[in-house]
């Protein structure tokens, strides 16, 4: 009996908890209004980091390169293993 009883009071408690901590993020609808009506400015778009682009363009053409030369490679490889036999 006591035991269920302690197990009600922290079921109880722990709903209380949740129940008022969660009220703390909800705006009313005249705080909803007053958010709606206040004027709010609108700023253009930088971009940062314009650099990125290039970054990877650069990247691209040294990873193209690479596979290029790792084909050569291959290919010259398999035609000395043929002159090879």
């Amino acid at each position: 009996m006591l035991k269920q009883q302690l197990n009600l009071l922290k079921t109880v408690t722990l709903t209380l908890i949740i129940l008022t901590g969660s009220t703390a993020c909800l705006k009313t609808r005249s705080q909803l209004r007053e958010d709606e009506s206040a004027p709010q400015s609108v700023q253009a778009v930088e971009p940062k980091g314009g650099y990125a682009v290039d970054e990877l363009k650069q990247e691209i053409v040294r990873l193209t390169g690479r596979i290029e030369e790792l084909e050569h490679d291959k290919v010259s490889d398999s035609k000395k293993r043929s002159k090879g036999r």
